[in-house]
């Protein structure tokens, strides 16, 4: 029989149960793997001390998938705004841990990542991509964090998607769903869509609109802030069995019910759910938005308005604040009314893009207006850059003539 080399360490055929083990001693830790054969046995002690030579807490990989799922969560929270971290974590909830949460987190492999894939397509092949993007972030902080020697989501392929293709409205279109509004809406809805279609802003960013930057004199909009409609959590203690001191389930009738944001996230509560926060782009943030003349009138006849506690420009009749997702029952209730196939709300900006790439705006310009991502950031606008803008949004002035509208 070969003697084994010193440092090899342990390695027998247990009686009890018949399973090989090998082991070691590392810093006076032994450290033991099992096996059905020998051969296994020390395959399994090579990959253990391969790892705890890269410096891998190996006791820390042994947890489920979901225990550092929810780790993982708390430690990326700072990190993201909460519309980020909410998708995240329902990732999290609803399509990782009910397919593959069960499994350890040292022995993830690419094959349990293709079956959560493989389940989830077959009901949303964007949430699988959802849950593959956040799989992905996790197991990285996890290596980052020598829990685990590689990422398993890393060698697979991202999960495709085709999203649907909603062609913008027509300019004929769009005036039609304009006028439809004026027949059947009062002012302040009225104004609001034609806001949409009038500038190509975003819903929470008009939504969100105070008359504080509302420049009629020089016909300029600040968007700066948006309004977002965002969840509080319980503010009564730490739930027991998922029972919260104050006896109520709901977060909306706790009475301690609180914002649960970074401190360093930029905020104003509203009401309600509702929080003024900073547009996802400092391009959005940075660039004021021109009013267009049929515009001007609309907003001028709102004006004045009372009550308005929160000096927005659109609001319920009571002043209270446009929630997202009244404005989104709203925007199907005038689809309907205008006998128009429904479209996403996202279809208005689409719509005012169109047009202006049609009246052959130049690329960069329409960036600076849409705040995309890819355009110039943190640029200081004279008035001559104004002046281009206020000329390219003329062009959709035109598009929106009045002899198109419905008589």
């Amino acid at each position: 029989m070969t003697r084994r080399s010193p440092g090899d360490g342990t390695l027998f055929k247990r009686q009890r149960d018949g399973l090989w083990v090998a082991g070691f001693t590392v810093d006076g830790r032994q450290y033991r793997v099992t096996a059905k054969n020998r051969n296994r046995a020390i395959e399994k002690r090579r990959e253990l001390k391969a790892q705890l030579d890269a410096g891998i807490r190996v006791s820390g990989g042994r947890a489920k998938l979901s225990v550092w799922l929810e780790r993982w969560l708390e430690i990326h929270k700072p990190r993201v705004d909460p519309e980020t971290f909410r998708s995240y974590e329902t990732a999290v909830r609803l399509y990782i841990n009910p397919t593959i949460g069960a499994r350890r987190l040292d022995k993830l492999t690419p094959d349990d990542v293709r079956a959560m894939i493989a389940t989830m397509q077959e009901t949303s092949p964007r949430n699988a991509q959802k849950a593959y993007t956040t799989l992905r972030l996790a197991l990285k902080q996890a290596m980052a964090e020598r829990k685990i020697a590689w990422n398993p989501a890393a060698v697979v392929d991202r999960p495709k998607h085709t999203a649907s293709h909603t062609p913008a409205f027509t300019a004929k279109e769009a005036l039609h769903i304009m006028a439809v509004a004026e027949r059947h809406c009062d002012e302040v809805w009225a104004a609001r869509w034609k806001a949409g279609f009038m500038t190509g802003k975003r819903e929470c960013e008009i939504l969100g609109l105070t008359w504080d930057r509302v420049d009629l004199t020089n016909d300029m909009l600040d968007v700066s802030w948006q309004l977002q409609e965002l969840k509080k959590v319980h503010g009564c203690g730490e739930s027991e069995n998922g029972q919260f001191p104050c006896g109520k389930t709901r977060v909306s009738f706790c009475p301690h019910a609180r914002w649960d944001f970074n401190p360093d996230f930029e905020h104003r509560p509203c009401e309600r759910a509702l929080v003024w926060t900073r547009p996802k782009t400092k391009a959005t943030q940075a660039q004021p938005i021109p009013i267009i003349p049929p515009l001007h009138t609309a907003l001028e006849a709102l004006r004045g308005r009372e009550p308005n506690p929160h000096n927005l420009v659109f609001t319920h009749p009571d002043g209270s604040a446009i929630s997202q997702s009244q404005d989104q029952k709203a925007w199907r209730r005038l689809l309907q009314l205008a006998e128009v196939p429904h479209r996403r709300q996202h279809t208005i900006r689409a719509t005012a893009a169109t047009l202006l790439r049609t009246a052959e705006v130049d690329e960069q310009t329409r960036m600076e207006l849409f705040g995309h991502a890819d355009a110039s950031t943190q640029r200081i606008y004279a008035g001559a850059d104004i002046a281009h803008l206020k000329a390219a949004m003329g062009h959709l002035a035109d598009a929106y003539t009045v002899q198109d509208l419905d008589g």
